[in-house]
C-alpha cells in the first residue's frame, strides 16, 4: 500500500514549453489524437480523449505498438467499490497543451479536472528521437493524481502495455522499498528489438503487483485487478505486461508515477537483409539436394 505525500511534486520530464518558436495548441474536450513526431527516426500517437491512450510507436519504419493488430498502452484507475476505468473517462474536462517540438523532442501535456470530482489528473508525454537510421527512441510519461476530497482517497492505478513484437520475452524486476519488493523495471526482447521500462524511484518506488501475459486479449477483464502478489522477479514469453499500484492519499495528497521507456529497433533493411540471407541459404540447400 502506498500512502502519504512522498511523491508530491512536479517532475522535470514533462515541461510545458511555450516560447516564441514553439507553438502550443490549446484544446478543450476535443476528440483529436496527437502524433508526437520530432522529425527524426520515430513517432508515437497519443489519444487523450478516448480509445487507446498510446499506440503506434514507429521507429525506423517498424511499429512496435501497432494498433491495427492490438498494440496499445493504457492507464486506468479504480476507486474503492468502483470498476477499473481508462484515465480518459470520468475524471473531468480535458485540457491539452501541445504537441510542442523542440529539437529532437516532442511533448504533449494533458490535464483532467472538474470541480467536485474526487481527484484531478495530469499526464505528460515526451518522445525523444535520434537521427534517422539510429535504432534508439525514448518515450517518457509522468502521471500526477491529486486528492480533491476532504477525506482520504483510496484507489488502484494500473498500466497495461501490449507490444507488437513477435517472439518476445518479458521480464519484470523488483527493488526493495521499506522492506517490501516492488516492481520497478520491465525488460522486453524479441529478435533484434529490445525495450526497457524504468520507474523513476525518486518519485515512486514501484508497483505493488504485476503480471505477464502473451497477449492482453487473453485477459478476462481489461484491465483486471487483484494481480498476483507479493512482487517477485518474473519472466516469460509474451509481449504484454500489467502493473498495479495500491494507493491511499490524505487530503490534498498527490501520487506521481514517472516512467522512461527506451527502445532499440533496427532499420527495416536489417530485417530485409536477414530474410534475403535465409532465403538464399534455403535456395542453396535445395539446389544441392536437387543436384545430388
Amino acid at each position: 500500500m502506498i500512502t502519504g505525500n512522498c511523491f508530491r511534486g512536479t517532475h522535470k520530464v514533462a515541461p510545458i514549453l511555450l516560447t516564441a518558436v514553439t507553438v502550443a495548441l490549446q484544446a478543450i474536450n476535443g476528440n483529436a489524437q496527437y502524433t508526437l513526431a520530432p522529425g527524426d527516426n520515430s513517432s508515437i500517437v497519443v489519444n487523450p480523449s478516448g480509445g487507446n491512450l498510446v499506440q503506434d510507436w514507429t521507429i525506423n519504419g517498424n511499429n512496435i505498438l501497432n494498433s491495427s493488430v492490438g498494440g496499445f498502452q493504457g492507464l486506468y484507475y479504480q476507486l474503492a467499490g468502483g470498476v477499473a476505468t481508462p484515465i480518459q473517462s470520468g475524471i473531468g474536462a480535458l485540457t491539452t497543451v501541445g504537441p510542442t517540438v523542440v529539437g529532437d523532442t516532442a511533448s504533449l501535456n494533458t490535464t483532467y479536472s472538474t470541480a467536485g470530482n474526487p481527484f484531478s489528473l495530469q499526464a505528460g508525454y515526451i518522445l525523444t528521437g535520434s537521427p534517422a537510421g539510429s535504432p534508439n527512441s525514448d518515450f517518457q510519461e509522468t502521471i500526477n493524481i491529486k486528492n480533491n476530497l476532504a477525506t482520504t482517497l483510496t484507489f488502484r492505478f494500473f498500466q497495461y502495455m501490449n507490444l507488437t513484437v513477435p517472439n518476445a520475452t518479458v521480464s519484470l524486476q523488483t527493488t526493495v522499498f521499506q522492506g517490501k519488493p516492488l516492481y520497478s523495471l520491465a525488460e522486453v526482447s524479441g529478435g533484434a528489438v529490445a525495450l526497457s521500462e524504468t520507474i523513476d524511484a525518486s518519485l515512486n518506488p514501484g508497483a505493488n503487483e504485476g503480471s505477464i501475459t502473451p497477449n492482453l486479449t487473453a485477459l478476462t477483464t481489461v484491465p483486471g485487478y487483484g494481480l498476483p502478489g507479493p512482487a517477485v522477479n518474473v519472466s516469460g514469453p509474451g509481449s504484454a505486461w500489467e502493473l498495479e499500484w495500491d494507493v491511499t492519499l490524505p487530503v490534498n495528497g498527490t501520487f506521481t508515477v514517472s516512467k522512461d521507456i527506451f527502445a532499440t529497433v533496427p532499420e527495416p533493411s536489417a530485417f530485409s537483409l536477414l530474410s534475403l540471407g535465409l532465403l538464399g541459404f534455403g535456395a542453396f540447400k535445395f539446389y544441392r539436394r536437387s543436384s545430388a
